[in-house]
């Protein structure tokens, strides 16, 4: 049937869909601790998506969760 096999690729979808995690990463700037929230499909990723906004290695205080 057309209907199910569309609703079963709807389905395979919001399952890839649903791999991403919303990661906190705390930070310092200027002397005060910051938090920016970044949702993306691994810590790796959010890690890069940091560094990408100006953001430096030295700065940073952690990344949350630790999955």
């Amino acid at each position: 049937c057309f209907l199910d096999g569309l609703w079963r690729r709807s389905m395979a979808a919001a399952e890839q869909l649903d791999t991403s995690v919303e990661y906190e990463i705390r930070y310092f700037e200027q002397g005060k601790m910051h938090c920016m929230r970044v949702i993306a499909e691994s810590k790796k990723v959010a890690y890069q998506y940091y560094l990408e906004c100006g953001k430096h290695n030295s700065d940073l205080y952690s990344i949350r969760p630790d999955k």
